[in-house]
């Protein structure tokens, strides 16, 4: 995944050590959870940083605009949004 490359190459740069990450994934079909999956796997090879508890939002968009058609979303957006501002307090 070019995310996890372009960390890489800040990880040898910029420490990691007090940074806790986030992630939103919108996917055009319902492949977000192996997408959310996979980045959960590749981040966790490092553990040069946190990723808290509910550190990802998915869903499943396919034109632009239709992630507001998506049932509940500003409820969860919401939710994660407090989730982070939780966890950058800590």
């Amino acid at each position: 995944m070019a995310v996890i490359n372009r960390m890489t190459v800040l990880y040898k740069r910029v420490k990691f050590g007090d940074k806790t990450l986030f992630s939103v994934v919108v996917s055009g079909n319902s492949g977000s959870d192996c997408v959310d999956k996979q980045l959960t796997g590749a981040l966790n090879i490092n553990k040069g940083f946190r990723l808290p508890p509910y550190f990802a939002l998915t869903a499943t968009a396919n034109d632009p605009g239709s992630i507001m058609n998506v049932l509940g979303i500003d409820k969860k957006a919401k939710e994660f949004a407090g989730n982070i501002k939780r966890e950058i307090r800590k």
